[in-house]
């Protein structure tokens, strides 16, 4: 009896072995099926056979975040897009001028990324000059099936040089949540509940509001340190909700006598340079925006309760967002909302409509293999692939709120920025950008509708060959001049001489080039 158990124990444990095997060969043949369908197979539309990946993909990102995970162990999101996708990469990531600086340095070296990214059509025309960058739009065709329905044709306009489509826009989703602009007047909730008054909806409504702000102790603790606004200076970036109530944006086009001019060179530019200096002379501006770089400087201000409005996008309405959830640690009745465009004394109203072709991927001219990079970037154009990167793992980090699957909720503390960055949820392994704000919670989604109430159009998204020099235009000739006016260096007449300097110095050529195009 005893040899029979053991025989029978014998032949059990052989076979639960050999079904383990069995299960791990399946599991691993499994495996491989899926990294072979997804490497060429990633529902592109194309039925050409892909060849292996040889290295990963070198990224250089503008997109970083705090507290971004140095080790990949700890970087599950990148680990689930790697696995899921069938393709590897690596992540550099820079911001601001230190990541054109580093891109700058690659390019010259010769080692180029496989990817970066795009933020203007300028941009895009020096690139493509320079012969850095390779064409895109038969690979997207070929390629990017599930791309192809989020992108909009004026982006495909707009990153288009010679007709020929150098960048793959950033996509986005249907839905009054993914309207187009998220930047706008942010303005201290609590202070104006404080003081008594009520969200401005003019210019002068708001002037009132910033003297209170800086004189009438917002706060509440008895000391004269406040300023009602503080910003960056580039471009006069602080201060587009002043620009945008006089009917403008510096960079943006309008048709005037049948013909495109640049905001720049309106006389509505001079109009609201001279409310802003009255504005600075009355101190009602934060006299170190000057040499503000960067929006995390003005941060510090808004942290520290020295700064009643500024010039930001929505998340800072949220409760969650870095400066308002730090506020909180000392202040529980902080509260931020966007406030709709001012109406300016000659009745315009809107805010600056951004540029459809706003970012997006570029393909380096020594890539190998592009038709891989393609097929990467369309992985990320399936809803349940995008998800991963955009919220995290659903049940882990994010589940629907209801059946119809249209908005999400975090799960515990995964919302919270810090959190989530330390996961590597969102930019930058967010590498294809399509816009899908269902996360978004109720301010948010408020202050998107507030923000998108009235716009402003740019009547031209294109780029054209001296459009390479118009960052380079305003850095040199624009905002050394309107900061020295703002605070009085010199007189308000030095706008007029920035402006026949800038037209001398290549900003005709942009016009006349810009017209030549538009009127095709």
């Amino acid at each position: 009896m005893r040899r029979l158990i053991m025989y029978l124990s014998t032949i059990m444990i052989m076979a639960l072995l050999l079904a383990g095997c069995q299960k791990e060969k399946q599991s691993h043949e499994d495996k491989q099926s899926n990294v072979e369908q997804a490497k060429g197979k990633n529902d592109t539309g194309s039925n050409d056979t892909l060849p292996e990946q040889k290295n990963p993909f070198f990224i250089l990102s503008n997109q970083v975040k705090p507290g971004w995970p140095k080790d990949l162990k700890e970087d599950i999101i990148k680990q689930k897009i790697q696995e899921s996708s069938g393709y590897e990469y690596r992540l550099e990531m820079y911001k601001g001028d230190d990541y054109i600086t580093k891109l700058q340095l690659y390019l010259a070296s010769g080692k180029y990324p496989d990817i970066w990214y795009a933020e203007t059509p300028q941009q895009v025309a020096e690139w493509k000059e320079a012969g850095v960058i390779q064409p895109v739009g038969d690979l997207l065709q070929k390629y990017g099936k599930n791309l192809l329905p989020f992108v909009n044709e004026k982006a495909i306009e707009g990153f288009s040089i010679d007709g020929e489509l150098y960048v793959v826009p950033w996509g986005s989703g249907e839905g009054n949540i993914n309207q187009p602009i998220t930047q706008g007047l942010v303005i201290r909730k609590d202070w104006l509940d404080n003081l008594g008054y009520e969200i401005p909806e003019t210019l002068d409504d708001y002037y009132k509001i910033l003297k209170a702000f800086t004189y009438d102790d917002p706060d509440g603790n008895g000391e004269d340190d406040t300023y009602g606004l503080s910003g960056v200076v580039n471009k006069g970036s602080a201060f587009k909700m002043v620009f945008n109530a006089y009917g403008i944006d510096p960079e943006h086009w309008y048709e005037r006598d049948g013909k495109l001019v640049l905001g720049l060179v309106t006389p509505e530019y001079k109009q609201a340079v001279a409310t802003i200096r009255k504005w600075y002379e009355e101190g009602l501006i934060d006299k170190e925006f000057v040499v503000y770089n960067k929006l995390s400087e003005v941060e510090k201000k808004l942290i520290q309760e020295k700064v009643g409005s500024f010039k930001g996008h929505v998340w800072y309405t949220d409760s969650i967002w870095k400066v308002e959830s730090a506020l909180h640690k000392s202040n529980e009745k902080a509260d931020f909302v966007m406030v709709p465009a001012l109406e300016g004394p000659n009745g315009a109203r809107g805010y600056s409509a951004p540029l459809i072709a706003k970012g997006g991927a570029v393909i380096s001219a020594e890539a190998e293999n592009p038709e891989l990079i393609m097929d990467f970037l369309n992985w990320f154009g399936k809803d349940e692939n995008y998800l991963i990167p955009h919220f995290g793992i659903e049940g882990e980090h994010w589940k629907w709120t209801d059946d119809t699957k249209q908005k999400v909720e975090f799960i515990d503390d995964w919302g919270v920025s810090d959190v989530k960055f330390k996961a590597g949820i969102g930019n930058p392994n967010r590498i294809h950008r399509i816009e899908d704000r269902r996360h978004s919670s109720n301010d948010i989604i408020e202050a998107i509708e507030n923000v998108n109430k009235y716009l402003l159009t740019n009547e031209f998204e294109g780029a054209t060959p001296s459009m390479a020099k118009m960052s380079s235009l305003f850095e040199t000739i624009v905002n050394p001049v309107f900061a020295k006016v703002v605070i009085g260096e010199e007189s308000l007449e030095a706008i007029d001489a920035m402006q026949e300097r800038w037209l001398s110095e290549g900003g005709q050529d942009i016009i006349n080039e810009v017209n030549a195009v538009w009127k095709k």
